[in-house]
């Protein structure tokens, strides 16, 4: 049970205390949203502002618009959606009420990228207010016979992949590669599937049974797709491949960090250096970290080598000022899971943590786009909470309410639908 309920009755007596009429449930609709949360706590990046905030349709504007009603909001801790950069469940736009797109959206994950998945859709294809809004890669780029083909194959009877023939996978759900000419047309199937992005797999490239993509590969196909205008993003196994990756141009974002499964006796291949991380942040490379990977896969002492792998290779990531981001890579898990592994860790503060959670997400997967802050002409999309998340970091995943471009998402508490309406987010891009 969410304990969001418990705080129903005074979440509504705190708007009746200040003289606020509760909407009417016989009234119509609004046509969009105009409202005003006035002295609302504000997620800046550093801290919570107290400001009123004004909402005019699917974006903030300076001040109240015509026709705005005004509502108490001095108790609401408000911070932008959370950001899921490594979430294979939802491989496309589904139908209203997907399982997998519903239980995203009450965590308060409306963002999302699938770094590989198996295209299906429509390029384009809009999504409404029962789905997240995604960015999908498609099938990812690797060597012959390397992963995740054989993770394809194995998962092949799963329900996600019922009708699929394994003959089709090749070319939709991997794209296996041996020349630098069969690297750059790969990356144009991507784009041709609808893709902005490009999946590709360093696999310890420097051992010579490796079966991802040679540097040289890998360089032609990084190099192949940003002429095209896609962002490439590069799945690690080893320090090494994260070296390679960081310092390439053009990358977007490193998935996982080194040492997920580490299968070498030693650790210094896993490592990476103050001088690595500082590339990373250098060259606007985030980093999906995945550590839920490995705590959910072994356990004893393979789990308490890979925790201080983990350790080593997130404190020089942090000391750089890398932009991390949160993924937990897991079947039926999400950031969430991730987020609170990092808290764990005890290496990250409240304010890190938020922002790994939310604004780095949102930097990394929208970079044109005024989306994440508070100011005025930023997409009207957050959530709303009863507490400061940073000292409370149960809320995290138990918003009251939230909205996206303006459009009610979810509303728990049941004092926001009455002023805004539900629905898809209009104008919001499709991808």
């Amino acid at each position: 049970m969410r304990r969001t309920g418990l705080m129903l009755g005074a979440v509504l007596l705190a708007g009746a205390a200040q003289g606020q009429p509760a909407p009417s449930a016989s009234a119509p609709p609004p046509q969009s949203c105009r409202l005003t949360l006035q002295g609302a706590n504000v997620w800046t990046g550093a801290g919570f502002e107290r400001r009123d905030v004004h909402i005019d349709g699917a974006t903030l504007s300076a001040s109240a618009s015509e026709g705005a009603v005004p509502f108490p909001a001095q108790w609401m801790f408000l911070i932008p959606p959370l950001v899921d950069t490594h979430n294979h469940g939802p491989d496309q736009p589904a139908a209203a009420n997907d399982p997998i797109h519903r239980a995203l959206l009450d965590q308060g994950i409306f963002y999302v990228l699938n770094p590989n998945n198996i295209r299906r859709d429509t390029p384009g294809a809009p999504f409404g207010p029962d789905q997240v809004e995604a960015i999908y890669s498609g099938g990812g780029i690797t060597g012959m016979g390397g992963h995740p083909r054989p993770l394809y194959e194995m998962l092949a009877g799963m329900a996600r992949m019922q009708g699929r023939d394994l003959g089709t996978l090749p070319g939709r759900a991997f794209h296996e590669v041996s020349t630098e000419a069969e690297a750059r047309a790969a990356v144009e199937r991507v784009q041709t599937q609808g893709a902005s992005v490009v999946k590709l797999y360093l696999l310890d490239h420097e051992d010579a049974a490796h079966k991802g993509l040679s540097p040289a590969l890998f360089r032609a196909a990084a190099a192949h797709a940003v002429r095209r205008g896609l962002r490439p993003i590069v799945h690690i196994e080893t320090a090494a491949d994260f070296r390679l990756a960081a310092g390439t141009r053009g990358v977007a974002l490193i998935v996982h960090i080194p040492g997920t499964f580490p299968q070498k006796a030693e650790d210094a291949p896993y490592l990476i250096t103050a001088e690595d991380a500082a590339v990373a942040a250098r060259n606007n490379v985030s980093v999906s970290t995945t550590v839920s990977v490995a705590f959910n896969h072994v356990t004893g002492e393979r789990l308490a080598r890979a925790q201080r792998v983990h350790a080593h290779n997130l404190r020089a990531l942090r000391d750089a000022n890398v932009n991390l981001t949160a993924g937990a890579d897991r079947p039926g898990a999400s950031a969430i899971e991730e987020l609170n592994l990092l808290r764990a860790t005890t290496l990250f503060d409240g304010t890190q943590l938020l922002n790994i959670a939310t604004r780095n997400g949102l930097k990394l997967l929208y970079p044109d786009r005024r989306i994440g802050t508070f100011e005025p002409g930023s997409e009207a999309s957050f959530l709303i909470m009863f507490a400061d998340p940073r000292e409370n970091w149960f809320w995290i995943d138990e918003a009251l309410a939230g909205l996206r471009a303006g459009r009610v998402i979810f509303d728990r508490a049941g004092f926001v639908r009455g002023f805004c309406e539900g629905g898809a987010a209009a104008g919001a891009p499709a991808q």
